[in-house]
C-alpha cells in the first residue's frame, strides 16, 4: 500500500468526520489590515477576550446598506449540537425570532425559509431547549406539538411585516460565550420580515418593548458581560462589540446623549441644519436609533419642512438634478418615491449637507453629528443593472418618532452604554470588513478527495 493512499485514505476519513458533524463556515476577513494582533483570535472566532478586567465579546456583522438594507451575525443555538442562524442586528426591537420547524408564510401558507446553516430551529434536537408555558411568562397561549398551552410571541414591524411564534428557553451563543435566553421560533411569518440570507432577528432593545419577556442581550449581561454595546457600521459588513467599546473602531473623542425613554433608544433631537439653516419647526419628537430600519424617517411635519429648505438652497446652488428643477413626469424630483439618480460625485458633493444637533450629556451641551450628501444617498441599481443613488429621507407619515436608521448610522461609531443611560457618538474608524463563508468540507469536497486519490493510484 502506497503511502500517497495511506495519506488520501487518512483525509478521506477526517473529511468525512467534519462533514457528519456539519461543521459551521469559518468567517473570514478579506480586507482589515490595521486590526491589532492581539484581536485577531477573537475576531475570527468570535472568543470573548478581556479587557480592563472584562469580558468583550466581538462578532463581525455581514450585510450593509448597499447590499441587503440591514446587517447581521451569527447566533448558535441549542445544543450539544448547535444550530446556527443569521440573524437581522435590530435596535428597534426587543425579541430573537428564528425560524422553528413548521413555520408557514401568512400571505401562501409556503413554508419559512430555513437557515443555510442547517435549516430552520428544532427543538427536539436540542436537550436544553425548553417550551415556555402559558404561566410562565405570557397570558397568550395556543397548543404547540405536545403542549396544551404554549406561549405565543407575536410582532408587528415598521414596514408592515408580521412574526408569530412559540417562547423558547434554551441556549445561546456568540462563538464561545453561551448562556440560557429566551428567543421565540416562528411559526408564522409575513414574506417581507427578514428572508434569504438573513432568516432571523435579534431585538436588542429594552425588555419594556418586549411585554416583559427577557430580550437576549439581557441574559448576556446577566451572565457577566457589561451593560453595554457598541456597532461600526461599513459599506460591506462591520462590527459589533458586546460588552463593551473597541477603540479600533473609532477616533477622537465619543460624545454622549442621554437616553430618554428605555424601551426603544430614544435621543432628544434639538436641531436640524440644513447647509446654514435651521428647518423652521417648533418640536422636535423624540428620536430613535434603529439598526433594523435602512433609511432616516421624520415626521411629516419636518419632512416638508426640510423638502422646503433644501429646495430653497436652490437660490445659492444651481442645476442640481431633482432638486434645483420642478418635478414632472420628464424630469421628476429626488423627494419622488423609487426615483434613482446618476450622480457623479463632483454632482454630489454640491448637494447641501446637515447638521443633527442632539442634547448633550451630564451638563455638557448640545453637539452636532455631521452628515455630508453621500451620507443620506444609498447606493442603488436602476432596473437594467446601471448603479445610481436613492435620496434616502422619508416622510413617517403620521408617525410621531424620528427613525434614525443604517444609512446614518454608518457614518458614525455608535454605543449603546445602557448602564449609565446614554448613546455615544464617535467618528468611525476602521469598519472595513468583507466576510467570506468557507465551508472546512462540503459533499462536494468530499467526493472531489476521494476522485483524486483514485486517480492518483
Amino acid at each position: 500500500m502506497s503511502k500517497l493512499f495511506v495519506l488520501c485514505f487518512i483525509l478521506v476519513v477526517i473529511s468525512e468526520l467534519l462533514y457528519a458533524t456539519k461543521l459551521v463556515p469559518i468567517n473570514l476577513i478579506k480586507k482589515n489590515p490595521e486590526y491589532p494582533e492581539e484581536y485577531k483570535r477573537a475576531v475570527h472566532t468570535n472568543q470573548p477576550y478581556e479587557a480592563d478586567n472584562n469580558t468583550i465579546i466581538f462578532t463581525v456583522m455581514g450585510g450593509g446598506t448597499d447590499q441587503i438594507g440591514e446587517y447581521y451575525c451569527e447566533v448558535s443555538f441549542g445544543g450539544p449540537k448547535k444550530q446556527l442562524f443569521k440573524v437581522d442586528v435590530d435596535t428597534g426591537s426587543s425579541t430573537m425570532f428564528i425560524p422553528g420547524v413548521g413555520c408557514k408564510r401568512i400571505e401562501d401558507g409556503k413554508s419559512c425559509v430555513g437557515s443555510d446553516l442547517g435549516g430552520p430551529y428544532d427543538y427536539k434536537k436540542s436537550v436544553s431547549a425548553e417550551i415556555q408555558n402559558c404561566s410562565t411568562y405570557c397570558d397568550q397561549c395556543s397548543p404547540f406539538g405536545n403542549f396544551a398551552s404554549a406561549c405565543v410571541v407575536g410582532v408587528s414591524y415598521g414596514d408592515g411585516s408580521e412574526v408569530i411564534g412559540y417562547l423558547v428557553s434554551d441556549i445561546v451563543g456568540i462563538g464561545d460565550f453561551e448562556t440560557r435566553a429566551l428567543f421565540a421560533q416562528i411559526s408564522r411569518e409575513s414574506r417581507s420580515f427578514p428572508n434569504g440570507e438573513v432568516v432571523g432577528l435579534w431585538g436588542m432593545a429594552y425588555e419594556n418593548l418586549a411585554n416583559g419577556i427577557t430580550p437576549v442581550f439581557d441574559f448576556f449581561v446577566q451572565s457577566g458581560l457589561k451593560d453595554i454595546f457598541s456597532m461600526c457600521l461599513g459599506p460591506k459588513g462591520g462590527a459589533l462589540v458586546l460588552g463593551g467599546i473597541n477603540d479600533t473602531l473609532y477616533t477622537g473623542e465619543i460624545q454622549y446623549t442621554p437616553i430618554v425613554q428605555k424601551k426603544y433608544y430614544g435621543v432628544s433631537l434639538r436641531r436640524f441644519v440644513i447647509g446654514n439653516v435651521d428647518l423652521d419647526v417648533s418640536y422636535f419628537p423624540m428620536a430613535i436609533i434603529d439598526s433594523g430600519t435602512t433609511l432616516l424617517y421624520l415626521t411629516d411635519s419636518i419632512y416638508k419642512a426640510m423638502v422646503n429648505t433644501m429646495t430653497a438652497q436652490c437660490q445659492i446652488i444651481k442645476d442640481l438634478p431633482g432638486l434645483c428643477s420642478k418635478g414632472s413626469a420628464v424630469y421628476p424630483s429626488i423627494f419622488d418615491s423609487l426615483v434613482c439618480w446618476d450622480l457623479s460625485d463632483d454632482i454630489l458633493e454640491k448637494y447641501p449637507s446637515f447638521e443633527l444637533y442632539f442634547r448633550g450629556s451630564s451638563g455638557n451641551p448640545d453637539f452636532a453629528l455631521k452628515f455630508s450628501p453621500e451620507a443620506y444617498f444609498i447606493n442603488w441599481k436602476t432596473v437594467s443593472d446601471a448603479p445610481c443613488k436613492m435620496f434616502g429621507i422619508k416622510s413617517a407619515g403620521n408617525q410621531s418618532l424620528i427613525i434614525i436608521g443604517d444609512l446614518f448610522m454608518r457614518q458614525y461609531y455608535i454605543v449603546f452604554d445602557r448602564e449609565n443611560d446614554r448613546i455615544g457618538f464617535a467618528n468611525v474608524g476602521n469598519c472595513s470588513f468583507e466576510i467570506e463563508n468557507v465551508p472546512l468540507f462540503s459533499g462536494r469536497s468530499l467526493a472531489l478527495l476521494v476522485v483524486l486519490c483514485v486517480l492518483r493510484q
